[in-house]
């Protein structure tokens, strides 16, 4: 059946079903709207339900034709994960020693310092308020 969206061959059905859903129905959702139960296919990191493996349970939130939200049940399953063709798998956390300290980003950044009332030391740089 023909609905007006052009895809390329070979796409796979949760694909086909993300590309009409982006140019027919998206622009659409003007009152708030909740789209559940998305293509696992599209979902590589979201668990499926039990009794439909083809269908994750993910749901998206529209309001005005924009996506505000994006939620799924995450997939904790290491197999699972690591059976995951590489390019949908998670990146590895950078390692601790590659990460900036947090008293760093923390002095660097405007919060603390300016505050009006207790503690009556800044959280971000240890220096005492005037109070």
């Amino acid at each position: 059946m023909k609905v007006g969206v052009s895809t390329e061959p070979g796409l796979s059905w949760g694909q086909v079903v993300e590309a009409v859903f982006g140019t027919k129905v998206e622009e659409k959702l003007i009152q708030p709207t909740h789209v559940v139960d998305l293509p696992k296919e599209i979902s590589p990191l979201a668990k499926a339900w039990p009794d439909r493996p083809q269908v994750a349970q993910r749901f998206e939130t529209y309001v005005y034709g924009w996506e505000i939200a994006n939620a799924f049940s995450e997939l904790n399953d290491p197999r699972a994960v690591i059976s995951m063709p590489s390019r949908s798998r998670p990146m590895p956390s950078p390692p601790i020693g590659g990460m900036p300290k947090a008293s760093a980003l923390m002095k660097s950044s405007s919060i603390g310092c300016g505050g009006s009332s207790a503690p009556r030391f800044c959280s971000a740089c240890s220096r005492k308020r005037a109070r």
